[in-house]
């Protein structure tokens, strides 16, 4: 497939990408590297009115799965979605109304109403059978088959996420608004470990194997035992945190506002490297994407690719866009309206296709995106085979 996408490279500018212009068809040569775009057959022109019209998807490499359009009313946003196995889980707000749908085939599986308007409820897990929502104060379990409300239970603390899950035991494992970090168990409603951090946690608490990372505001952070809260290790960065972490491998990953990206080693505890390379406040969270690390500059100062083995950087890149998936040698960035295809090892725009307005792109099942639109409207983009 990468063949196929390769022979639509484009060179964009950064002010050509902002001002929304077409991607060229027409065979002609990169001028960084030699590469030429030829000409390769194209989907029918026919306007679908999809979030991504199939010849600029397929230019990316996908090919239209399915689509929904939830209809949200003005008074209606998304708040929080999730992929949950073969279910696609969207929150609605503010009359917290939640819709499963069909990761096959996109067909709506159930929908239901659950809390108050008073409430908030943010991003769920699931184990085999059943989905954990919760609000500030609450967690409610409900049925993964029809959504039918089985529990609900109250917090140990008040919450402003949703949780890290250790589905093995169990454990549903919260950061409070009052640094209390507990592991509240699905199964007896209870909380099943503590621990105190110094300051409010307002990012979700990240699991990876079976410890879990938490950073509080003030950049303390701990990697506990998920199963009993024991600490294993802890620290705190030089500054306030306001972004969430991110783990891969064997790895942590924390952007400070003291500008610093810290890479610490997610057995040990020890700093593996430091990136001083920001010239502002990191406050977007880390992407991890495999060989590099993607570090959103916001609003306006567009992304640093790293290294993520050595924090040497790789790249810059002006387009203030959010990173979506690594790609063998590609990557899928997305703005609020183009989703960019960038070559992996120097940040250059291979692609822009253009969509209609974005809200997010995420991964799915299968090397498939997710597509959301601001007014509740879906769409799954399946990878193409060669």
């Amino acid at each position: 497939m990468r063949s196929m996408v390769k022979r639509w490279i484009m060179v964009s500018s950064i002010a050509l990408i902002s001002a929304g212009c077409a991607t060229s068809n027409n065979t002609t040569p990169n001028a960084s590297n030699g590469r030429s775009a030829v000409a390769v057959p194209q989907a029918p022109t026919t306007r679908t009115g999809h979030l991504i019209e199939p010849g600029p998807a397929a230019e990316l490499g996908y090919r239209i799965g399915w689509a929904q359009d939830m209809a949200l009313p003005d008074s209606q946003r998304i708040t929080a979605y999730a992929v949950l196995d073969d279910l696609l889980v969207v929150i609605e707000a503010p009359l917290n109304v939640v819709t499963a749908y069909s990761l096959r085939d996109g067909e709506r599986v159930w929908k239901r109403q659950y809390g108050s308007v008073l409430e908030t409820f943010h991003t769920p897990v699931r184990d085999s059978e059943r989905v954990f929502l919760n609000t500030e104060s609450r967690m409610f379990t409900v049925r993964a088959a029809d959504g039918e409300l089985l529990a609900v239970a109250n917090l140990e603390a008040p919450v402003s996420t949703g949780p890290a899950f250790n589905e093995e035991r169990g454990l549903a494992i919260f950061g409070g608004v009052n640094g209390l970090v507990f592991a509240h168990s699905v199964n007896n409603n209870f909380a099943h470990w503590r621990y105190k951090m110094p300051s409010r946690i307002s990012n979700t608490p990240v699991i990876n194997q079976q410890a879990v990372f938490i950073v509080d505001n003030s950049g303390k952070y701990v990697m506990l035992d998920s199963s009993n809260g024991e600490i294993l290790w802890g620290d705190k960065t030089l500054g306030d945190v306001v972004a969430a972490p991110a783990v891969h491998g064997s790895e942590v990953f924390i952007a400070s506002r003291d500008r610093k990206l810290y890479s610490i080693n997610r057995l040990t505890g020890s700093d593996t490297w430091k990136y001083l390379g920001a010239q502002r406040p990191l406050t977007a969270a880390p992407v991890a994407l495999g060989r590099i690390v993607i570090l959103p500059l916001p609003p306006d100062g567009g992304v640093i690719a790293l290294d993520a083995l050595q924090g040497t950087e790789l790249w810059t890149n002006g387009v203030n866009a959010h990173p979506i998936v690594e790609r063998q040698q590609d990557l899928l960035m997305h703005t609020d309206n183009r989703i960019l295809l960038m070559d992996l090892g120097n940040g250059e725009v291979l692609t822009s296709a253009a969509t209609l307005d974005l809200q997010t792109v995420i991964p799915g099942p299968g090397d498939s995106l997710i597509l959301f639109n601001p007014q509740g409207r879906l769409l799954k983009l399946n990878r193409q085979t060669d």
